[in-house]
């Protein structure tokens, strides 16, 4: 395992996704721990962004695999090196969803990305979906969500804009 993490912490930052995604089939085939690569979020700015990013590479692969792993992830989110922790879980959760564990917090934290003025509208858009996502499962957050959206309609992108009206739609 050491092998493999000497080799990313290497290899991650020359890396493009051809290479991120090689290393996540590879992950996912040999059912390596990602618990083993965490030490990769501790590393430069470089080495561990492009470690979040191969997690989403194993997300496509293996959804079930990054979730289970995502309480951990999420525990140190604050002890890493990596700055662009909102665009990485509102990824993850929206396109993988949110471990029971995490729901509580998640939410919170998607609201407030949502929200956020500084928020890359990536983020938000994720943010977004996630919270519509949850609305399945949690009705209470419905009301909420629809007037968090009808507030932020015209102050971002018109991308933005042409997702939240549909998700409005749907609510």
């Amino acid at each position: 395992m050491a092998i493999l993490t000497k080799q990313l912490k290497l290899e991650l930052p020359q890396g493009h996704a051809e290479k991120r995604k090689h290393f996540a089939k590879l992950i996912c085939e040999q059912q390596i721990d990602l618990n083993d690569l965490l030490p990769l979020a501790f590393e430069n700015e470089t080495v561990a962004s492009r470690f979040f990013w191969l997690l989403s590479d194993v997300g496509e692969i293996d959804a079930r695999k990054l979730v289970v792993f995502l309480p951990k992830l999420f525990s140190i989110r604050k002890e890493t090196t990596y700055q662009n922790i909102p665009h990485s879980f509102s990824r993850y959760w929206n396109l993988y969803g949110i471990p029971q564990e995490n729901e509580a917090e998640a939410i919170e934290n998607l609201f407030a990305w949502l929200v956020d003025s500084s928020s890359e509208v990536s983020v938000k858009v994720h943010a977004m979906r996630a919270l519509f996502k949850l609305t399945k499962k949690h009705d209470g957050i419905r009301n909420e969500l629809a007037a968090t959206i009808n507030r932020e309609l015209g102050k971002s992108t018109q991308q933005f804009d042409k997702v939240a009206s549909s998700i409005l739609k749907e609510l």
